[in-house]
């Protein structure tokens, strides 16, 4: 064909890879001049150039367009690559990424920042303008955000913030928070809302601190102990002069302890207990034999040589006029005397009639001239002797024995104390079967077995963990008041044996037990099994935690991540609880080491209501704090334009409003700077008043007493009147014209 231009050629619109390109090679003559290439092997040959050099470049810019080559693509600009796409599908930007859209989408397994600050909300504006920015998790079962809220002030968080073990929060660098408790020091509150507790039968511990001022946290000890119920304040030792009812050891002078101590040491005063005295510093023994048949008391029958005894001491050494009485106790008889007789003989005593002195014989006066009675010894009386003194039927004082009051005129029953029981015989008519109640015992021994019979109980001893008997033996058992648990001691440690219904909080170490419920039906696990009671570590009482978030659990040294919800529907890994149940989102390997803790009972915090004032007097200029709100809940602010100096009292502002109704005794020295124009109409108790510049009134009565400033010239207009009583004071060089 003739020699054409390209623009006079047809367009091929959809070119065939077939399709062939005439090409001239200007390098070689004749025919093979004229060359062809397939439209398929001019676009797959294209050199792979460089981010320099590209294979596809514009002629404005030869080192700006497209290269490639190890199955690697790449964008340059400027000599340079800015976009880089490997066959493994790695988009590579070193440069600034800018997305200009309304939604920007990133749909990765793993997104991983190296950036150190991550911008949000960037260009808005001031906090108002970023309300609501943060960040939000997707999830079916409602979003899970961290966000800026201006209207408090603060950062908020719709879920639980769980601290990782051996973690802290710190405010300001000082740590307020650990993962299992709180620490240090409240900078602003200092006092609590306490409520009243007076009833409750529990054991709680007073809280005290390790100083008696400044800041400090509150601790608490088991050997102080104090029951709301019942008032009674327990403490392994006291100090100090004490009153009421005491229970335990008191130490100390005796004028520093009043009241009833029930474990003291002596008796103030000694008291006789069937005739031995008995102070309290030692045992005492009674005779055995007089316990009666099945009652456990003792009665008393004196011998003989008791009752001889008794009535002996109540006449040896006494003498009455002229007799003396003596007891014989080896024969059990009252000897008689009569003494030397030292009457006047005179005359003829043989057939006297009479005494020339009455006498008094036993309190009764004589003469001779008649007889008389002796009471007690020839008639009745209170000293009455007649009869055998052995087989006396009263005595002439009545004794204590054992507290009970005994004369001898009737028997008496005498309670036997527990523990002042000696010796090894009982009286022989006490058997077995009328035993049927010996009051209360200290201890008992046996060497067999105790055989109880009926439907009722055994009460056994009940106290808290910190009244655990001081020197325990294998075998003991009691009641913790403290943990509301039987426990045992086996020689080495005390133990809980159960009897109690789990509660939130009462355990700290958990175990796992068989669950009836979906899932369950295994005590182990055994790698189908995904379901589980919760019991206390040892024991078969069931837990029944607040919230999944409240235990810590590992399977095979892995922490495990607490869900919300009850069951295997509410989660996608870790585990859920469902009352005493803890539910996996999948069945633990079999033979799977573990532990559980339950970290305890979830803590209300409120806000404080009182804050300590510390009184500032230094020159320092301070800011007064406000709320934007008169009630609620509001945070404390301050502004620079309102200040206020606790040295000088001086308080600041940029402007003051309001009537001045309150405002008095203003001394002129308080008024500094300009004031503004005012009408004079309105001032009272002032000296003058000026009128538009040019007139200046004055009062006709001075009512105030005043001194002149020295040096000072004043004016008064009219006829001056000084009121009764106020004095007007002109100093030394100052004058007063009155015109």
């Amino acid at each position: 064909m003739t020699n054409r231009k390209i623009s006079e050629f047809t367009a091929l619109t959809a070119p065939a890879s077939t399709d062939t390109l005439p090409i001239i090679d200007q390098s070689s003559s004749g025919a093979d001049k004229n060359k062809k290439i397939t439209y398929a092997d001019l676009l797959s040959k294209a050199p792979d150039g460089s981010a320099s050099a590209p294979s596809f470049s514009f002629s404005s810019d030869p080192n700006t367009g497209i290269s490639g080559g190890s199955d690697t693509l790449t964008l340059s600009t400027g000599g340079s690559g800015r976009l880089t796409i490997s066959s493994a599908g790695l988009v590579t930007i070193p440069g600034d990424l800018t997305v200009s859209g309304t939604t920007t989408t990133i749909d990765t397994t793993n997104l991983t920042v190296k950036d150190k600050n991550i911008e949000i909300a960037k260009g808005n504006g001031n906090d108002a303008a970023v309300d609501g920015a943060g960040i939000t998790i997707d999830s079916t079962d409602g979003d899970k955000t961290w966000n800026w809220v201006d209207s408090t002030d603060s950062w908020t968080s719709s879920e639980h913030i769980d601290l990782a073990s051996g973690k802290v929060l710190k405010v300001a660098g000082t740590q307020v928070l650990s993962a299992t408790n709180f620490t240090g020091t409240s900078a602003i509150a200092t006092s609590v809302t306490v409520s009243a507790n007076n009833s409750t039968d529990e054991t709680v511990y007073p809280l005290f601190a390790d100083g008696a001022t400044g800041t400090q946290g509150a601790e608490t000890d088991t050997g102080l102990t104090y029951n709301p119920s019942s008032g009674l304040l327990t403490s392994t030792s006291f100090a100090g002069a004490l009153t009421g009812n005491v229970t335990g050891n008191a130490s100390g002078s005796s004028g520093s302890c009043t009241g009833n101590a029930a474990t003291a040491t002596a008796l103030e005063t000694s008291r006789t207990i069937a005739g031995v005295s008995f102070d309290g510093t030692a045992n005492i023994s009674l005779n055995n034999n007089a316990i009666t048949n099945g009652a456990g008391y003792i009665t008393a029958t004196l011998t003989q040589e008791q009752v001889e005894d008794y009535v002996g001491g109540m006449v040896t050494g006494n003498t009455e006029t002229g007799i003396t009485v003596t007891y014989q106790d080896a024969d059990g008889t009252l000897d008689f005397v009569v003494g030397t007789l030292n009457q006047d003989t005179t005359g003829n005593a043989a057939t006297a009639t009479a005494l020339e002195t009455a006498r008094n014989i036993g309190g009764v006066s004589f003469d001779g001239t008649g007889n008389i009675d002796l009471p007690g010894v020839n008639s009745a009386g209170n000293q009455d002797t007649s009869g055998n003194a052995a087989t006396a039927t009263v005595l002439a004082t009545a004794r204590n024995i054992n507290g009970v009051s005994f004369n001898g005129s009737s028997a008496i029953t005498v309670t036997a104390a527990a523990g002042t029981l000696t010796g090894t015989e009982l009286k022989s008519t006490v058997v077995t079967s009328s035993l049927t109640s010996v009051g209360t015992l200290t201890s008992l021994t046996t060497s067999g077995n105790i055989l109880m019979t009926g439907t009722g109980a055994i009460d056994v001893a009940s106290g808290t963990t910190g009244e655990r008997p001081g020197s325990p033996s294998a075998g003991m058992f009691r009641f913790n008041s403290t943990t509301t648990e039987f426990e045992g001691y086996d020689g080495s440690a005390w133990g809980e044996i159960g009897g109690s219904t789990g509660t939130s909080g009462t355990a700290d170490l958990l175990a796992i037990a068989s669950s009836s419920g979906t899932g369950g039906g295994s005590a182990t696990f055994n790698g189908s099994a995904y379901r589980f009671k919760l019991v206390t570590k040892g024991t078969s009482t069931a837990v029944t935690p607040t919230n999944a978030e409240i235990l810590r659990v590992s399977i095979n040294g892995v922490m495990q991540q607490p869900n919300d919800g009850t069951g295997q529907g509410d989660m996608t890994d870790g585990y859920v609880v469902s009352g005493t149940d803890i539910i996996f989102d999948s069945a633990p390997p079999s033979g799977a080491t573990y532990f559980i803790v339950n970290m305890g009972t979830q803590v209300a915090i409120g806000n404080a209501t009182t804050n300590t004032i510390a009184d500032e007097s230094s020159d320092t200029t301070c800011f007064p704090l406000f709320a934007t709100a008169a009630t609620g809940d509001l945070g404390l602010k301050s502004g620079s334009n309102l200040t206020f100096n606790s040295a000088t009292g001086t308080l600041g502002a940029t402007v003051f409003s309001g009537s001045g109704a309150s405002l008095t005794n203003l001394p002129s020295s308080a008024l500094t700077g300009a004031l503004p124009a005012i009408d004079g109409s309105a001032l009272t108790g002032v000296s003058s008043q000026k009128a538009d510049g040019c007139v200046t009134e004055n009062s006709l009565t001075i009512s105030n007493n005043y001194t002149m400033t020295t040096n000072k010239s004043g004016l008064s207009a009219g006829d001056i009147t000084i009121a009764s009583g106020v004095t007007v004071t002109i100093p030394s060089g100052s004058r007063y014209v009155i015109v």
